[in-house]
């Protein structure tokens, strides 16, 4: 297995320097694809110059890969602009559903493969709003075999992944150490490090108690070693109404353990009202060991942390032998249905599914490059993801991310406001899983 280092600086000249070198990277490596994308020209040259609308999230620092995307396409198409319109995190996909049912929909877009999401892209095929792609060969070569179910409905494929993203515990490798720590590969050993760091006055952990999205992120990751380890086809079953939420002992536990772990005190004293600006202080201060995010976010922390050294680790299941990596294709962009560019917008999309744009954008983002890991399991894992390189290389140590294939992004809702509700004892366990059960069965 090979592995690829980025080169951090403290300065933040340095930093920027690295951007931009990392879009200039981008634009650079689509010289060999020029010939597959050289229809653009041709296409927008009888209308003149055109400017399509690409809509996603507001990275978290930096440029991002979007913009350095946007701007290689621009290189190699200068009759097509791509005008990047970003917005929070918190809002997206908000915002993004007013504007594609209100008539003020952007050529192409951000969204969640699936149905799970709040920006779940097959719900807004459904529902009319996103443009087919299977008269284009190019989309479907795109769509690795694993992953059809999550861009393709009724025959029909109606989106592209970017790269691969593990979702991970982010830690300070740095404050490890200074406890004398590594990170659990148990779940009982888990709880005793919280007492243990909460005995040096830090948390073990800092979570968003704000955020739904971040708590649902965070239970699923425990799900992926308890639930899915025990019955790897636990969607498959539900889908056919063969077991419920409320009826699982294994998301009883899953449930069951974020109340003990609040109760050890592992989240960050005001867990409840914490946004994503407070849990990244945590971490990047020290106070908190780790946080449950994307495990690419590792790239831009570290960038904008001089003089600390940050790594991924995996939310442990019940055993070491129970646990598993959640890793799915959970980035992608698709074509409004309403596009007035349908063609550019397109041309776009194509441009990001060759190879050379791929390894690039993976570069950027942090997370996983299709190629590379179509070549050869886990080959062509980043430095900063070297802590879970053992599960990437083992397929069988793997989930995905469960709540992607739910039948609507009701039911992740659901499973993130009820955890807020443990998290103030405000609710049970059985009261968020008879929720997500009525909105599962509600679609």
């Amino acid at each position: 297995m090979t592995t690829s280092k980025p080169s951090f600086r403290s300065s933040s000249g340095s930093v920027g320097r690295r951007r931009r070198a990392a879009a200039l990277l981008l634009a650079g490596a689509v010289a060999a694809a020029t010939a597959a994308c050289s229809s653009g020209d041709d296409a927008a040259a009888g209308d003149g110059p055109v400017t399509i609308r690409f809509a996603t999230e507001t990275p978290t620092s930096g440029e991002g890969p979007y913009r350095a995307l946007a701007k290689a396409f621009e290189a190699e198409n200068p009759d097509i602009k791509v005008e990047v319109v970003e917005t929070p995190l918190d809002s997206y996909s908000n915002v993004l559903r007013t504007q594609l049912r209100g008539g003020n929909a952007p050529d192409v877009f951000y969204g969640s493969p699936g149905t799970g999401n709040t920006n779940a892209l097959l719900t807004l095929a459904d529902a009319g709003l996103v443009a087919p792609l299977t008269d284009e060969s190019w989309a479907a070569e795109a769509v690795p075999e694993s992953s059809k179910d999550l861009f393709e409905t009724d025959g029909e494929v109606y989106a592209v992944p970017l790269d691969v993203s593990p979702s991970t515990e982010i830690i300070n490798r740095t404050a490890y150490t200074a406890t004398g720590l590594s990170p659990a590969t148990t779940l009982p050993e888990l709880l005793q490090q919280c007492a243990t760091v909460r005995g040096q006055g830090k948390s073990l952990f800092a979570v968003a108690g704000a955020n739904p999205g971040n708590l649902s992120l965070m239970t699923m990751e425990f799900a992926s070693s308890s639930v899915y380890a025990a019955e790897p086809d636990w969607n498959a079953q539900r889908a056919d109404g063969k077991v419920t939420f409320a009826g699982s002992a294994e998301w009883k536990r899953t449930l069951d353990a974020i109340v003990s772990m609040n109760q050890a005190g592992c989240f960050q004293d005001g867990v409840a009202g914490a946004g994503f600006p407070e849990i990244t202080q945590a971490l990047t201060s020290g106070s908190s060991l780790g946080i449950f995010a994307p495990g690419g976010a590792v790239t831009e922390i570290s960038a904008a942390t001089p003089g600390q050294e940050f790594g991924v680790a995996v939310p442990p299941g019940a055993t070491a032998d129970d646990t598993r990596l959640t890793v799915t294709t959970s980035n992608a962009i698709a074509v409004s249905a309403e596009s007035e560019h349908l063609e550019a917008a397109k041309e776009f999309v194509e441009f990001a599914t060759q190879p050379a744009q791929q390894d690039a954008f993976a570069k950027i983002s942090g997370n996983l490059s299709l190629t590379s890991l179509s070549a050869e399991g886990a080959g062509g894992v980043p430095e900063q993801l070297s802590g879970i390189s053992d599960l990437l290389a083992d397929q069988s140590k793997q989930a995905p991310l469960g709540y992607i294939t739910w039948s609507s992004g009701a039911v992740t809702d659901a499973l993130g406001t009820g955890v807020q509700g443990l998290l103030t004892g405000q609710t049970t366990t059985a009261d968020v899983l008879t929720a997500m059960d009525a909105a599962y069965d509600k679609g």
